[in-house]
């Protein structure tokens, strides 16, 4: 029998409470062991993304065009931050390069990019993200240099906001947000205020663990800057699609679709735009075995431009217009700057006016061909173009041909990139390496037997094939061959050449010429002779181009065609099958070009005073205003002044026609005629009373011409503008009642 005690708790009642404490010490004993293991695993993420950031410290430093300042994370149990300092330098060359540079006073031009990021561990990381092994939220203040710049900037809101997630396979997916900005730009005091759009900015991309993997997308739906008033200007970019899946499967080496679009570009000032629209670019990496059987990069792209046009109004109103543009290429990049492949090229249409002509072409094709011979390159150059009219005169088409052969791609290698180091910073500066390269390379390039020239030049007048000519040029050389010695490069060196021209075509060329010529005259209000006048002038231009060609050593001419063939090997030439005198071909070819010479590369040709002007025609009357009136236009060109006015003219101008024609109505005024360049420059006129006037560098001027009437005559002054040591330099012609020297 058992006895009860009242001061007892029953048996069962301890059983409960063992049973109680037991689940309570099991329970802790999870928890303890959950905690253990989630700053465990806490402490394992932060080794991994210390092991992370190292990796794509070393696959940065890896690229050309990246330079790492500094990549570390400093680690703690349940978060770190990550410390950055990197900076783009894009290669000369690229598009990149040209980018970055229009937006950096740096040479040479770079972005850096530095901060540092507050990363939050995981397994559990939240925002939305659930289970990672890390997450960061960044955002990009305004710079305080740009916020008055901005004056309706709102508040403090960041620039740009982004959200990086380094997941449990260690893919890194990175979000990208901007703001949208629509207000006034104030770029500083005395600069006019405009109105600034930035919209739509946002992007993803996810890389994979190493950098080995980039899977990105970005857009822009516009960037817009346009001001008012007397500068009136726009530029805008809309509908930018940035899209890549790549994969980096060697050092160089990525595989991967790419792709741009771009929905319209266009910028505009005062009466000029330009716009290009409907522009796409799909681009496919792979690897391809490459000459010595190792894999080398390949690209295959295709793109499009959808339209092109390009206007301007005023004194020198010009456009242009261009249909679709489209593009392919599928190249293996066997030299770090050279590709073997197929590339081409195709627009549509191409229309272009300017002073009144217009130009209007179909069917351009350019194709481009590379292969390898051996070591060498051997390359091939395919234009292609349909019909063609410039004022009403047109030609059915033409196509040129174009090879090189046999060229060693290494010392070529060698060269370009030894050029691509003399342009860092963005200048050609040839130096004392640079030159004993060239020769080096130029020794190398000599080192075979080389080839290059036109294949086939053909233009039709009527027909294909009216006006016909190649010139090939080969060297057949040998190690240690010396530059130096022209003896011996010329006996190593053969040319063929040969052209022939249709009679019948230059007979239709002549009435074409005849009938634009009318169109003009229609045009100003000349009365226009009978058809039969027009074809008798036309068969009359014919006969003096049949006469001239007569005139022409080695021209053969014939009922049917104007033809000549030459060539030249081992040292003698030979003209149309016949055997020359090499030293009298030569003393020809000399007498040839100093009929057309003034001894210093200038051509002696004489000022065509029946020509449109260039850059238009002014008409002023005494007291005008604005004084002065000025005209901007390009100075200069091949013909020398002195060759046929006289020694008192100086200069290089263009003689087929005048820049400038000058409708003066005289008074009781001066006239004076002046120009500014920063180069020098000089003047030829040609005045109502038919004499010449010209001027070098005027009274207190510099090398600033001027000429002064001081009874000036009413009429014409055809005005040219010449330069002195160049052939070409932008101008400023100006005209004036008031003494430029006071």
């Amino acid at each position: 029998m058992f006895r009860e005690y009242p001061d007892r708790l029953p048996l069962s009642v301890h059983r409960e409470r063992m049973t109680t404490m037991k689940k309570t010490l099991v329970a802790a004993s999870v928890l303890a062991a959950l905690a253990a293991a989630y700053v465990g695993t806490a402490h394992h993420v932060g080794t991994v993304i210390a092991q992370e950031v190292a990796g794509y410290e070393t696959a940065l430093a890896a690229l050309d065009d990246v330079r790492v300042h500094r990549m570390s994370y400093e680690r703690r149990l349940f978060d770190g931050v990550l410390h950055y300092d990197v900076e783009l330098r894009p290669l000369p060359g690229s598009v990149l390069h040209e980018l970055v540079a229009e937006f950096s006073d740096e040479a040479p031009p770079g972005v850096r990019i530095q901060g540092s990021s507050a990363v939050r561990h995981g397994p559990w990381v939240g925002g939305g993200d659930g289970v990672a092994l890390a997450r960061s939220e960044h955002a990009v203040p305004l710079p305080e240099g740009l916020r008055d710049m901005l004056p309706q900037y709102p508040g403090q809101r960041p620039l740009l906001e982004g959200v990086a997630v380094l997941g449990l396979d260690r893919t890194l997916a990175l979000r990208l947000r901007g703001i949208d900005y629509r207000g006034k730009l104030a770029p500083a005091p005395d600069e006019p205020v405009a109105d600034l759009v930035l919209a739509g900015l946002a992007g993803r991309m996810a890389v994979g663990a190493g950098a080995r993997a980039i899977d990105a997308e970005f857009r822009l739906d516009e960037l817009s800057v346009a001001s008012s008033g007397s500068d009136a200007a726009r530029a805008a970019v809309r509908g930018i699609a940035v899209a890549g899946d790549l994969k980096r499967i060697g050092e160089g080496l990525w595989t991967g679709p790419a792709s741009l679009a771009v929905r319209e570009l266009a910028l505009s000032a005062e009466k000029d735009g330009f716009t290009l629209a409907g522009i796409e670019l799909r681009t496919a990496a792979r690897t391809a075995a490459g000459r010595d059987g190792a894999p080398r990069q390949a690209l295959k792209a295709d793109g499009a431009i959808g339209s092109l046009r390009f206007e301007t109004s005023g004194t020198q109103a010009a456009s242009v217009e261009a249909g679709k543009l489209a593009f392919d290429m599928d190249a293996v990049s066997e030299w770090p700057t050279i590709w073997v492949g197929d590339a081409g090229a195709r627009l549509d249409r191409l229309a272009a006016s300017a002073q009144g002509s217009r130009l209007e072409a179909a069917a351009l094709a350019l194709s481009s061909r590379t292969r390898l011979a051996g070591e060498a390159i051997d390359q091939t150059l395919a234009l292609g173009i349909g019909p063609v009219s410039i004022d009403g005169v047109g030609i059915a088409g033409g196509q040129l041909d174009f090879s090189i052969k046999g060229l060693a791609a290494a010392p070529l290698d060698e060269l370009l990139a030894a050029i691509e180091r003399q342009t860092q910073a963005g200048v050609f500066v040839p130096d004392a390496e640079f030159e004993q390269t060239l020769r080096s390379v130029g020794a190398r390039l000599l080192a075979g037997k080389v080839s290059a020239g036109f294949d086939r030049i053909a233009l039709g007048v009527d027909g294909p094939d009216d006006a016909t000519a190649r010139l090939v040029v080969s060297f057949a050389g040998e190690p240690g061959v010396d530059l130096d010695d022209p003896v011996q490069l010329l006996g190593r060196l053969e040319a063929q050449a040969g052209i022939a021209v249709r009679t019948a075509a230059l007979r239709s060329l002549a009435a074409a010429l005849v009938e634009a010529e009318w169109r003009g005259e229609v045009r100003s209000g000349q009365p226009v002779p009978d058809a039969a006048s027009r074809a008798a002038e036309a068969e009359a231009r014919y006969e003096q181009l049949i006469a001239a060609a007569r005139e022409i050593p080695f021209l053969v001419v014939s009922a049917d065609a104007v033809r000549a063939e030459a060539s030249w090997a081992a040292g003698k030439l030979s003209v149309n099958g016949v055997e020359s005198d090499a030293d009298a071909g030569l003393l020809a070819l000399g007498a040839l070009a100093a009929l057309f010479s003034d001894g210093d590369g200038a051509i002696a040709a004489k000022p065509n005073l029946e020509a449109a002007p260039m850059f238009g025609a002014v008409k002023l009357t005494a007291d005008f205003a604005p004084d002065p009136y000025r005209v901007d236009l390009m100075a200069g060109g091949s013909a020398a002044l002195d060759a046929t006015l006289g020694e008192d003219c100086v200069g290089r101008i263009d003689a087929d026609q005048p820049d400038l024609a000058l409708d003066y109505q005289a008074g009781e005024y001066k006239l004076f005629i002046y120009g500014e360049a920063d180069d020098d420059i000089s003047l030829a006129i040609h005045a109502p009373d038919g004499n010449w006037y010209c001027n070098d560098d005027g009274p207190a001027r510099g090398l600033n011409p001027t000429v002064a009437f001081a009874r000036p005559s009413s009429g014409t002054y055809r005005i040219w503008v010449g330069t002195i040591a160049h052939d070409a330099t932008p101008a400023r012609l100006m005209i004036s009642e008031m003494d430029p020297a006071k």
